[in-house]
């Protein structure tokens, strides 16, 4: 448990989550309308944007996000 790789930080970069932050901010109904469209929670959003995370935000949700 105490041997994690150092490469866990890198899994997803500061600058993706800034700018999947900034897109889900610009949707009218910011998070919950994010939740929605990807029919998921907002917690599952939030999960997956935290600094230092075990999850990561799949490019696909993103890729939705700017279409909606």
């Amino acid at each position: 448990m105490g041997n994690e790789p150092e490469w866990k930080v890198e899994k997803q970069p500061r600058w993706l989550v800034a700018a999947i932050k900034k897109t889900i901010s610009s949707l009218h109904g910011g998070y919950e309308e994010a939740a929605e469209w990807l029919d998921v929670t907002k917690d599952a959003l939030f999960n997956r944007l935290r600094t230092g995370g075990d999850q990561i935000f799949p490019i696909g949700w993103a890729l939705v996000l700017q279409r909606a």
